[in-house]
Parts: structure tokens; C-alpha cells; sequence
């Protein structure tokens, strides 16, 4: 079945930092958030996914860029569109509410060297650190 997946992702900074996620058994870096559900509005969404797995409930702000791409995993192929809030929140603790995540603050001049998918919204979120404006990339 084909399928458009609609990801929510949050954009954290503290102190020249942006807070990364990775599953555990996995190599790359991702930005915290998730998979919007049917009838769900995409704040709502952020919100429910920053609660699960970071247990807080942080103000969502602006939404700072859009990144579209398509790729293969398992040999499926997928067409993902992820929506990307700054998020603002008054204290963080990295202990992850799902086991299989792992969560790291990582200095925005080292982000460049971080194994983070997608590709495209790596340059985006690179593009946005240095001159923070709204992006969008597509496949």
C-alpha cells in the first residue's frame, strides 16, 4: 500500500545545541517527534509525541520548515513530508520515556560531522542554524 507519512519534528536549541534522538539499535540522528495520526491536528500531534517520549509539554512555536523526501528501507519504498516547529521548553531531562530511544544535545558547530537522516533535512536544518529562515526541501 501506498502511503504519504506526515512526521511532526521539533526543532529544541539550548545554549548552541539542538537536541537529536536515535533508536538505539540504530546508527543515525533524527529531530524528536513523530507520525500524525487520522483526525489529529499537527501541533497536537508534536505535543503528544514530545509527551511520549520525553514526558514534558513544551510551547510549541513556529513552524520553521517543511522537508519532503522519498527513499527505500527494507526494500519499500516511502514518501515521508515532516513539518518542523521550534519548540521551547523551561527544563529538559534527557531520560527517554521509550526504551528503544536515546536522546543527546549535540553543539550546532559539530552537527555538520552527526550521521542524521534524512540527508535533505540535515542541509535544511544546517541552511536554518546559519540563517535562520524558514526552509523547504523536496525530493
Amino acid at each position: 500500500m501506498k502511503n504519504i507519512e506526515i512526521i511532526v519534528r521539533a526543532l529544541i536549541l539550548k545554549k548552541n545545541k539542538v537536541l537529536l534522538c536515535k533508536l538505539k539499535k540504530e546508527r543515525h540522528y533524527f529531530l524528536p517527534g513523530g507520525h500524525l495520526k487520522f483526525g489529529e491536528s499537527i501541533k497536537k500531534a508534536l505535543l503528544r509525541e514530545l509527551n511520549e517520549e520525553l514526558g514534558i509539554k513544551p510551547k510549541i512555536g513556529p513552524l520553521v520548515g517543511i522537508c519532503e523526501h522519498i527513499y527505500r528501507k527494507n526494500g519499500k519504498k516511502h514518501h515521508e513530508i515532516d513539518f518542523i516547529f521550534k519548540v521551547k521548553m523551561k527544563k529538559l531531562k534527557l531520560e527517554s520515556k521509550e526504551r528503544k530511544l536515546k536522546f543527546n544535545f549535540v553543539d550546532l558547530k559539530k552537527f555538520k560531522n552527526v550521521y542524521f537522516l534524512p540527508k535533505k533535512l540535515k542541509k535544511a536544518l544546517t541552511f536554518y542554524f546559519k540563517n535562520k529562515k524558514f526552509f523547504w526541501k523536496s525530493f
